[in-house]
C-alpha cells in the first residue's frame, strides 16, 4: 500500500481526535472560559456543522484544484481553527474556531478517501477505508479513555 495512505489515515485519525475529545473537555474548557458547561457543548455541534454543510459549498468551490491542493488546504484551515480554538480567550473565539476547524475536516476526507482508492486500484478501493476505521476505532478504545487524565 503507498506511504501516502498511512499519511491519509494519520489525518483521518487527527480529525476524529479534535471531532470528539472535546466532549470529554467540556468541564475543563468551561471552567477555563468561564461559562457554563451547556455552552460549551455548542463547540462541538459548530465543528460538525462546518464539517457537514461546508463540504459540499467546498467542493464546488475547489473543483478545479489539484486532489493534493486540495488536501492541503483543507488540512491547513483545520490546524489554523484548531490551533485558534486551543488559544481561545471566550466562548464565541472557541465557536467560530471550532466551524473553521469543521470546515476542514469534511472536505479533506472526501478528497482522501477518493485519493486513496484511486492510487490502489479498482480491487483494493476499500483497504484505504479500512485503515481509516482502523484509526477510528484506535481512537475509540486509546484516547477517549484517557480524556479523564487530561482533565487533569
Amino acid at each position: 500500500m503507498p506511504i501516502i495512505i498511512y499519511i491519509f489515515t494519520l489525518s483521518a485519525f487527527a480529525l476524529g481526535l479534535a471531532e470528539f475529545v472535546p466532549i470529554g473537555l467540556t468541564a475543563v474548557m468551561a471552567q477555563s472560559l468561564n461559562v457554563n458547561i451547556e455552552r460549551v457543548g455548542h463547540a462541538v455541534t459548530w465543528y460538525a456543522l462546518g464539517a457537514t454543510f461546508a463540504a459540499p459549498v467546498l467542493t464546488a468551490l475547489t473543483a478545479s484544484w489539484s486532489r493534493k491542493r486540495t488536501m492541503l488546504m483543507t488540512m491547513l484551515i483545520f490546524t489554523i481553527g484548531s490551533l485558534t480554538a486551543a488559544l481561545a480567550t471566550s466562548i464565541s473565539m472557541l465557536l467560530v474556531a471550532r466551524f473553521i476547524a469543521g470546515l476542514g475536516h469534511g472536505l479533506f476526507l472526501a478528497a482522501a478517501s477518493s485519493t486513496a482508492a484511486g492510487l490502489v486500484g479498482a480491487k483494493k478501493a476499500a483497504a484505504p477505508s479500512r485503515w481509516y476505521f482502523a484509526a477510528l476505532r484506535s481512537l475509540w478504545r486509546s484516547a477517549f479513555p484517557s480524556v479523564p487524565i487530561w482533565e487533569g
